[in-house]
């Protein structure tokens, strides 16, 4: 990123997307903080063989960061020029509502992933995790910038994480109704 910022928009970018940075990290720890909140319980369910628990609990968790991600998308919409000021001169602000668009998108993919490691399957979760981290985004790095320029690098984010989203509601809807007969084969 901080490469393709300074190559194809320049060295203010990297300042944006710093800040940017730090306000997606406190998003991002909010998510994190549902799914671990979520995670014991589901594992313990799933332990104990209480697969209607196993199932309420990842509803919980994907309801409580629907919330949150659109109470967060709203915030960062609403008060974009007050955050970004708070940190750079607010012109800004408008690759600041960009990345927010994402804001709606990692939680679930945040909680899903932590669903995958409570119910003993982390490779699905690691596969998840390294998708949105490092894979996936890289890809829509490059794409986005083939396809839109330097102000493509903004939209990376928000590219990245519905591709993951995808991927990992295929995964949920794969793995969601053979969690039944994994729970036969534990007890």
């Amino acid at each position: 990123f901080n490469l393709s910022l300074t190559k194809y928009i320049g060295e203010n970018a990297l300042i944006y997307y710093s800040v940017i940075n730090y306000i997606n990290t406190l998003v991002l720890m909010t998510m994190m903080g549902i799914t671990q909140g979520m995670q014991p319980l589901t594992s313990f369910y799933y332990g104990a063989g209480n697969i209607d628990n196993v199932k309420k609990l990842l509803k919980m968790g994907i309801k409580a960061t629907i919330i949150a991600s659109i109470a967060v998308f709203a915030i960062c919409m609403a008060f974009s020029e007050p955050i970004v000021s708070l940190f750079i001169h607010p012109e800004e602000t408008m690759v600041f509502k960009i990345f927010s668009i994402s804001f709606l998108l990692v939680g679930i993919n945040v909680i899903i992933s932590g669903f995958f490691v409570s119910v003993e399957k982390p490779s699905i979760s690691t596969v998840i995790s390294l998708g949105r981290g490092l894979v996936i985004v890289v890809l829509s790095l490059i794409s986005m910038i083939l396809i839109f320029g330097g102000q493509g690098i903004w939209m990376t984010t928000i590219v990245s994480e519905f591709i993951c989203l995808i991927l990992s509601l295929v995964f949920l809807k794969k793995n969601f109704s053979t969690l039944d007969s994994n729970l036969n084969k534990v007890a």
